[in-house]
């Protein structure tokens, strides 16, 4: 599903960027979290969407959401 609004919040619940789905559905933000473990929240605003996710320090993580 194309141009799906994403929002990333960090670990203070502040928006940490705001991204859209490209025409395969797929969206990425490339971001270096250098501090110590810290949980993070991606949403869908759209479709009532969120999953919170970890990441440690230089590491990554991927988020899947399923979308009728």
């Amino acid at each position: 599903m194309e141009k799906v609004k994403v929002v990333i919040y960090n670990s203070k619940n502040a928006v940490l960027a705001t991204v859209y789905t490209d025409a395969d559905g797929y969206y990425m933000y490339a971001y270096k979290h250098t501090a110590k473990s810290a949980t993070y929240t991606v949403k869908l605003p759209a479709h009532g969407k969120s999953t919170p996710v970890t990441v440690k320090a230089n590491g990554f993580a991927a988020v899947d959401f399923e979308v009728p």
